[in-house]
C-alpha cells in the first residue's frame, strides 16, 4: 500500500512541480503553477506501466483520478487491480478489493500525512518550497520537461528522479516518469484530461 500511495503523491506533484534554479526554470515553473492553482477541477484517466529490472517484465495499471478545489481528490486503479484513495479536506479514506467486495483498508498516520502532501501539492502550497526539490525545466518545443530530485531522505530513497511532462499548449501534465534507485521506474500518462 505504501508503494501505491507514494505513486499517487509522486504524480500529483507533477501538477505543481516548482523550484529555482535558472530564469527559463522559473518562468515554465510559474506558468504551470499558475495554471494548477487556477484549475477548480480536473478529471483524467491514466495507464502506469511499471519496468522492473529483476523480472524482465512491465506491469500496467489503469484508473481515474478525479480533483476538486478546494480539498476534495479521488485517486483510483481500476485494473488490474482495485485500489482508492480518497481524500476530502482532512478525511482520508483508502479501499481495496477483497474476494470480490471493497472494503475500507486501514488508513495510518503515514497515510494520512502523505494524503496532507498530495493536497498540498495538487493546490501548488507545498512544493513552491526548494527544500523539497531541484528542479530543473526545458522546453523542447512541443512539451515543457520538468526534472525533480527530491530532496528529503524519504522520498530521495525511493525515487531518486523523476521527469514530468506537461503540454505546452494545456500547461497540465501529460506523463510522468519515477525512477528507483535499482533501476526500476513507473511511466504514468495521464489521458482524456
Amino acid at each position: 500500500m505504501k508503494k501505491y500511495i507514494c505513486i499517487i503523491m509522486m504524480c500529483l506533484a507533477c501538477l505543481t512541480a516548482t523550484a529555482q534554479q535558472t530564469s527559463s526554470d522559473k518562468k515554465i515553473i510559474q506558468r504551470i503553477t499558475q495554471t494548477a492553482a487556477a484549475m477548480k477541477s480536473m478529471q483524467c484517466d491514466f495507464v502506469q506501466t511499471r519496468y522492473t529490472k529483476m523480472l524482465g517484465e512491465k506491469v500496467i495499471s489503469k484508473g481515474k483520478m478525479s480533483y476538486t478545489k478546494p480539498n476534495t481528490l479521488r485517486w483510483e486503479y481500476t485494473s488490474p487491480n482495485v485500489f482508492i484513495l480518497s481524500m476530502k479536506g482532512n478525511a482520508v479514506t483508502v479501499q481495496k478489493m477483497e474476494g470480490g467486495k471493497i472494503v475500507n483498508a486501514q488508513s495510518n498516520k503515514y497515510v494520512k500525512r502523505l494524503a496532507s502532501f498530495i493536497l498540498s501539492a495538487v493546490t501548488g502550497q507545498s512544493l513552491n518550497d526548494a527544500k523539497m526539490f531541484k528542479t530543473t525545466a526545458q522546453d523542447n518545443g512541443k512539451d515543457y520537461i520538468i526534472t525533480l530530485v527530491p530532496l528529503k531522505k524519504e522520498m530521495k530513497q525511493m525515487y531518486p528522479k523523476m521527469q514530468l511532462t506537461f503540454s505546452k499548449k494545456s500547461e497540465i501534465a501529460s506523463r510522468v516518469i519515477m525512477y528507483e534507485r535499482n533501476g526500476d521506474y513507473t511511466d504514468i500518462e495521464f489521458t482524456k484530461r
